[in-house]
């Protein structure tokens, strides 16, 4: 199964896309503050230090080339170096603290590429928030970023950055501390705009929407619509005066599958009496069903209930009293809505689920000390697949700030983090990887709550579920104005905590 490749249909483009594709979205320090850029001990020994920075040198007009060495850190059991700088950022309204990287000096034998993760310090230097993940340079530029809800989620402050650094660091092959390795550290470009295609708002009133299907694990949440008025929109509502309200009641695990929704094309669907062949219609095919079987014990699909014991005459005359019957066939406004969401996730250029969260102030009950959400999307595996996937993402948490701040935040789930854990043939592949099949003919999506046990409930809303791409700007001119709002139902989150890294 490959991602399908065709122009992305949007169902709703917000009004946010209206803005010119020139507008700032990220920060990015000048070649001036490379140029600051001074050793910073990080390592974790007895002084003195063999890690240095050795050198520091203008690269064209907005970059900076490091000359180090490092040093073995025992506590973290790796050769290290790191290199700081002042800067005075104000990530409001950005998406990212953003820098690119690369190593375009190749590396003596014995020396594999150097690995690296980027930092910031906020709140007056006090917080510490690093990428996350670190990376290997290597020829290409890698650019790193750090997204405000990062900073957050440790107590930060992104309205305050004041210092921002680079770690460089391997295993073994530093043995002994490498002396002379280098790197170019630059101004990231402004990345690809990016393009919001609006699934879900919950604004017809009270109607669920179908946020009522079968949850895996019953009693654990229930759902309600929280409604407002215009100039008075509910508690949580980021998209209109509605959102989704969803009670988290008292249960023995911190984990439970709490809510679904659901689309079946084929849910209400009946297939004709003489449809052997179980193809939504009586033609041959189920003559050739019939005469393959004819005098056995066969279990025939759609058989008239009249006709008993083995196959035979009955069954013929069943069939040929049908012929030309149809039936059996997906709802087509349900299997309408079904491609519309696959489109919408197969689609190249999408790299995300955007969605936002309010915790309110639980008093007088206890806030959970964390709440993660856990999404799950469940589809036909199609022909080629002898099982279906459950592609789940475990990749983010609700910021503890957030929690009972009444206040709402955006939460990216990445569709590369949704990983097939069904057991399927795509078992461990992610939804960019293999794609959903572009003709099933139904989707779940399972929400889970994973917060601290407590004896009360917890109560949060969910709304503005959206699609996230990123196109060239060119493909956000073709794009034609919606003439309708076509509200697609889809589902909630899967967020890992973020555990807090001090220097």
């Amino acid at each position: 199964m490959t991602r399908k490749t065709q122009p992305l249909l949007a169902l709703i483009v917000s009004a946010a896309l209206a803005a010119p594709a020139a507008a700032q979205t990220i920060f990015s320090p000048s070649q001036a503050d490379f140029l600051n850029l001074a050793f910073a001990d990080f390592i974790d020994n007895p002084d003195p230090d063999m890690a240095a920075l050795q050198a520091l040198t203008a690269t064209g007009s907005d970059a900076a080339t490091l000359t180090f060495k490092t040093d073995y850190d025992i506590n973290d059991d790796l050769f290290r170096v790191a290199v700081e700088a002042p800067v005075t950022a104000d990530l409001t309204g950005l998406n990212a603290f953003s820098l690119t990287l690369s190593n375009p000096v190749i590396a003596p034998e014995g020396l594999p590429n150097i690995s690296a993760q980027v930092f910031v310090r906020s709140a007056g230097g006090s917080i510490f928030t690093g990428n996350g993940q670190a990376l290997t340079l290597g020829a290409s530029p890698v650019t790193f970023s750090i997204t405000p809800m990062q900073i957050t989620s440790l107590g930060g402050d992104p309205s305050d950055i004041t210092s921002f650094g680079i770690e460089f660091f391997g295993g073994d092959e530093f043995l002994g501390g490498y002396d002379g390795a280098m790197a170019t550290v630059s101004t990231s470009p402004e990345p690809p705009t990016l393009l919001d295609t609006l699934l879900f708002s919950w604004e017809n009133g009270a109607d669920l929407q179908g946020w009522d299907a079968p949850p895996i694990v019953a009693g654990a949440h229930d759902v309600v619509v929280r409604q407002g008025s215009v100039g008075s929109p509910a508690i949580g509502a980021t998209d209109g005066v509605n959102a989704l309200q969803i009670t988290r009641h008292p249960t023995a695990n911190s984990f439970e599958w709490g809510t679904a929704f659901s689309l079946d094309a084929f849910a209400n669907s009946t297939p004709p009496i003489g449809d052997y062949s179980n193809n939504g219609s009586v033609d041959a095919a189920d003559y050739t069903v019939w005469r393959d079987n004819q005098g056995m014990s066969f279990a025939l699909p759609n058989r008239d209930p009249g006709a008993t014991g083995d196959v035979g005459a009955a069954d013929y005359t069943a069939w040929s009293d049908n012929y030309g019957a149809v039936g059996g066939g997906p709802d087509p406004v349900v299997q309408a809505r079904i491609d519309e969401l696959v489109t919408a996730l197969n689609n190249p250029d999408a790299y995300a689920i955007a969605f936002d969260v309010t915790v309110e102030d639980q008093f007088p009950n206890d806030n959970p000390g964390y709440l993660i959400l856990h999404m799950a999307i469940a589809a036909d595996g199609g022909p080629s697949n002898t099982g279906d996937p459950f592609f789940q993402n475990n990749a983010g948490a609700i910021p503890f700030a957030s929690i009972g701040s009444g206040e709402p935040t955006t939460v990216e789930l990445q569709l590369s983090q949704f990983v097939d854990v069904g057991g399927s043939d795509t078992n461990g592949m992610s939804i960019t990887d293999v794609g959903l099949y572009e003709d099933t003919g139904y989707l779940t999506f399972h929400l889970a709550s994973n917060m601290s046990v407590l004896s009360e409930d917890v109560v949060f809303t969910i709304d503005n579920f959206r699609v996230r791409s990123i196109v060239a700007e060119a493909a956000i001119a073709a794009v034609p104005e919606p003439t309708a709002a076509v509200l697609i139902a889809f589902a909630v989150t899967s967020i890992a905590m973020r555990s807090r890294v001090d220097r």
